[in-house]
């Protein structure tokens, strides 16, 4: 094939491409229509004229320096136009000193990703409540945001979009330089969770299959998530459904082999028992023929593993299973709950 034919037919997928990243953000943009639809209507029951509210208007950030993002803002504009929104379009550079008031929502197209590091005033404007979209062009490959981007820009706004929004899972461990989203397990302080995973993949070996030993015996949990484009990444190699489905089944088999106490719980019950054990307290008491365990603050039945040279008799206000050798799995019930040894 000539070679005029090869860039005439890489420039119109690549337009096509960029042409659905910028369609899927009328949903974006439909959203802001129902929530100015929400304060009109809101505004007549409370007798005043709707047509006095301004129309919605929005910050569109481009790259002048790059093809794709200033078509994206002219795009932008046009899109905007015909749904009655006014805008203004500000050039990304450090002169990006702050978000106009009133602003709806800021539309950020740009080419290179790796520019977002910093925008202190888009990610103060989110964190004062507003709302962002950013449009990742095709050109821009699998290059993940910038982790403290994503966290302002990513966590904030779609809180705020979607409030029922409880559990963020990204990442536990990796490589500083891959600028991923890594996350440890606690609560955020507006009441929602992070939940990371610790492996992944249908057949995991390795470091992956160490950290999940590691965070069986450490938290007490096995998180893990598949890819379900797995068949395609080039470390499947020529592997099939057939083995990759085998593999995950060995997998699985070994996990729970090793653990197996673990109970299946969705990621808004592990939210519920991780704010327990944020929010609980406890203390031991040696016993002469047993363990006492005064525990508050907590909603659901609590666990803890014990380790003992004593056999477990019987218990009162808890259940406890024998897991292996000398270690117990108690589910502690009621407030003040007690275990007592077999004489020996």
């Amino acid at each position: 094939m000539h070679k005029r034919g090869i860039y005439l037919i890489t420039a119109i997928v690549v337009s096509l491409a960029l042409l659905f990243q910028l369609i899927r953000t009328d949903v974006f943009l439909d959203w802001q229509h129902v929530l100015n639809t929400a304060i009109r209507g809101e505004q007549e029951r409370q007798g005043e004229p709707a047509e006095d509210l301004a129309p919605d208007h929005f910050v569109i950030i481009y790259d002048p320096e790059n093809v794709a993002s200033v078509f994206a803002r002219h795009h932008l504009e046009e899109m905007l136009t015909r749904q009655k929104k006014t805008s203004e379009s500000i050039p990304f550079d450090e002169t990006v000193d702050e978000i106009p008031a009133g602003t709806c929502g800021v539309l950020i197209a740009m080419g290179d990703l790796g520019s977002l590091v910093s925008v202190p005033a888009i990610e103060q404007y989110v964190e004062d409540g507003g709302t962002a979209a950013v449009l990742i062009h095709p050109d821009a490959g699998r290059e993940p945001l910038p982790e403290g981007f994503l966290r302002q820009l990513g966590i904030t706004s779609t809180g705020g979009c979607f409030p029922e929004l409880k559990v963020y899972a990204s990442l536990f461990d990796g490589l500083y330089k891959d600028k991923c989203y890594y996350q440890d397990f606690k609560r955020n302080d507006d009441g929602t969770y992070e939940l990371p995973r610790l492996s992944s993949g249908y057949s995991p070996k390795g470091l992956e299959l160490w950290q999940d030993i590691c965070g069986a015996n450490y938290f007490g949990i096995f998180s893990h998530f598949i890819h379900p484009d797995e068949i395609f990444f080039k470390e499947t190699g020529d592997k099939g459904w057939k083995e990759l489905s085998a593999g995950f089944d060995r997998y699985l088999r070994e996990i729970y082999t090793r653990y197996s106490w673990l109970h299946a719980e969705t990621a808004s019950e592990c939210a519920d028992a991780l704010g327990d054990i944020i929010d609980m307290d406890y203390r031991t008491e040696q016993l002469a023929d047993g363990l006492r365990i005064v525990s508050w603050g907590w909603q659901q039945p609590l666990h803890f593993i014990l380790r003992t040279p004593h056999t477990v008799e019987w218990t009162q206000g808890c259940t406890v299973t024998q897991l292996d050798g000398d270690a117990w799995l108690i589910e502690v019930t009621d407030a003040d709950a007690r275990l007592y040894w077999a004489k020996e």
